[in-house]
C-alpha cells in the first residue's frame, strides 16, 4: 500500500464525495481529464488548498481523516475506524440523501 492509498481516498470515493456535496478545501485532487484520456487512470496532483469540486475536470482528494470528519460534522455519520478504508467511506457516503 503506497502513501496515497494509506492516507487519501481513491478516485471512486472522491467522485462519490463530490456528488454528495463535499466542498472543503483540499491541497490534493484528481485531474479527471487524465482519467478520461488514459482509460481509467486518474492523476493525483497537489497544489494550494482550495475547493476543486467546483471545476469540471477536477475532483477534490481529501485525506480519509478529513472526509471522516466532514461526514461527522455535516451529516452526523460517525465512523469508529481510525483509518477507514474506501469501502467503509463509500457506504457512509451512500447514506447521505441529496
Amino acid at each position: 500500500m503506497d502513501r496515497l492509498e494509506k492516507f487519501f481516498i481513491d478516485f471512486e470515493t472522491a467522485k462519490l464525495a463530490r456528488r454528495k456535496g463535499f466542498d472543503l478545501p483540499t491541497e490534493n485532487y484528481y485531474d479527471t481529464f487524465f482519467c478520461l484520456k488514459e482509460r481509467g487512470y486518474s492523476k493525483a496532483i497537489t497544489l494550494k488548498a482550495e475547493n476543486r469540486n467546483n471545476r469540471f475536470y477536477f475532483v477534490s482528494m481529501p485525506s480519509k481523516k478529513t472526509l471522516k470528519k466532514w461526514l461527522k460534522d455535516k451529516h452526523d455519520i460517525i465512523l469508529s475506524d481510525i483509518n477507514p478504508d474506501n469501502n467503509i467511506l463509500q457506504k457512509a457516503l451512500k447514506k447521505i440523501l441529496i
